[in-house]
């Protein structure tokens, strides 16, 4: 239940914290369902009609450490949300 896999970008926003790291927080199904929410938010954003596009909202979370990756998901969830779009393929 300690034990922390996956891609930074698309995990809980809960599990890249120190405490986490340290293996002092347990595992529960909603961080899956909240892992499952930010592939779903990431495809959606990113790709239009099966390629890539050149506005990619989401990329800065490949580019940043953990800590800061979990500092702009509640960023991304609190503010710039409102003003997101999916691509015109996703969004039928």
């Amino acid at each position: 239940g300690l034990e922390r896999t996956g891609a930074v970008p698309f995990m809980a926003v809960n599990l890249p914290s120190p405490e986490a790291m340290a293996g002092k927080v347990e595992h529960v199904y909603a961080y899956d369902a909240e892992s499952f929410t930010w592939v779903l938010a990431w495809v959606c954003l990113q790709y239009e009609g099966g390629v890539r596009s050149k506005n990619r909202p989401l990329e800065e979370f490949l580019k940043v450490d953990a800590l800061r990756c979990a500092e702009q998901k509640t960023h991304f969830w609190s503010v710039r949300l409102s003003t997101m779009r999916p691509s015109a393929s996703h969004k039928v």
